[in-house]
């Protein structure tokens, strides 16, 4: 390679970004990526299939990774090992005041399948295959995790997580009685709460978007179905929740943290953790 310093880094740079753009999406559901699973298995037959399985089998065979007989081709090899043996499994869950939306990974040894469920009225997936270190960042990314204008990292807001569900379904509810400075602050943004876990292990983080009020995280209630809105019917826990707030890259520190730690529980490295302090 010729030229100095900077024109290897740009090099470099470049050839990074084109090998780690995710492709164009496949429009999938759930039970599409289950049948292409199935189909690493054993051959998968129509007339054994559900009306939904049997259109998702021929999305799949279209596509080239599920060939003639029934059977995962070479092609999709690297997804299956994903998806039936991953070392690392990732699930986001945000609720909203319409429902949750989900981004899900299987990390594999050689490529991580991630789908995102972006609509929670329909049961497609946005289903993309990239590098298994690509993963987290395209979590970070599709949670939007970055600069926050009027934050102060280091303060702490304790409020009913009840209410803060409520507030999450409804922006009109008001704020708590005698409610501290931070809380206020918090309550007057557009607020994004969501969960992350990572398996083995059970390592989780629950993290708070307010908007310009920063990112708070809270290492409590790091499993990620404790989301559901009350709105919805889904009842969520009681009690206080306290919340600090971080920088964003500590958000990146810790969800890295949870996939790491996973990895290692899988190796046998270290024991689980509900979450991460």
């Amino acid at each position: 390679m010729t030229g100095g310093p900077a024109q290897r880094y740009l090099h470099i740079a470049e050839a990074m970004r084109e090998g780690l753009a995710p492709q164009p999406a496949l429009r999938l559901t759930m039970e599409g990526l289950l049948v292409l699973a199935a189909a690493a298995r054993h051959p998968v037959a129509p007339d054994e299939l559900t009306d939904q399985a049997r259109e998702q089998l021929s999305i799949l065979h279209a596509h080239g990774l599920i060939g003639n007989l029934g059977t995962a081709t070479p092609q999709a090899a690297p997804m299956t090992r994903a998806l039936t043996a991953p070392n690392v499994r990732l699930t986001v869950e945000i609720g909203t005041s319409k429902g949750r939306v989900t981004w899900s990974a299987w990390l594999g040894p050689e490529r991580a399948v991630v789908a995102v469920h972006a609509d929670p009225a329909e049961h497609d997936l946005a289903v993309f295959v990239v590098p298994p270190g690509w993963a987290p960042v395209m979590a970070v990314r599709w949670l939007g995790v970055g600069p926050r204008p009027e934050a102060t990292p280091g303060s702490v807001a304790t409020l009913p997580l009840a209410r803060l569900q409520q507030r999450l379904a409804g922006p009109a509810t008001p704020v708590p009685a005698g409610a501290c400075a931070e809380v206020r602050a918090i309550w007057d943004q557009a607020l994004v709460l969501w969960g992350m876990k990572a398996e083995p292990g059970g390592f989780g983080m629950l993290v708070l978007d307010a908007g310009r009020a920063g990112f708070w995280l809270d290492a409590g209630h790091g499993d990620a179905v404790a989301l559901a809105s009350p709105a919805h019917g889904h009842p969520g826990p009681a009690g206080d929740v306290t919340l600090r707030s971080v920088p964003p890259r500590e958000v990146w520190r810790q969800l890295i943290r949870c996939v790491v730690g996973a990895d290692a529980h899988r190796r046998g490295a270290l024991p689980g953790e509900p979450g991460p302090g």
